[in-house]
């Protein structure tokens, strides 16, 4: 390891992790511009539900039991509902 600055294994190490950040930024937004109305979608503090609205920056998820919430589009997360999608299917 360098005394003064990173070794090359740290800076390959460190541009591995920008590079995966960035490819899971991209992946992200590509799953927030093709949402649509009738998506099942988890956020990220675990609300889950169907799309019912989608107003600019905020959307509407009907859960369980018939009730309509607001949440900020943001906070839907591609992880989280690929997660519940895939335990539905399989």
């Amino acid at each position: 390891m360098a005394v003064f600055g990173m070794s090359e294994e740290e800076k390959k190490r460190i541009s591995e992790q920008h590079k995966e950040l960035e490819k899971k930024a991209k992946e992200q937004k590509s799953f927030m511009d093709d949402l649509a109305k009738g998506d099942f979608v988890a956020t990220g503090s675990g609300i889950v539900g169907k799309i019912t609205k989608i107003d600019g920056k905020t959307i509407q998820i009907e859960t369980a039991g018939k009730t309509h919430i607001d949440v900020i589009s943001s906070t839907v997360n591609k992880e989280m509902t690929d997660f519940l999608n895939a335990g539905e299917k399989g």
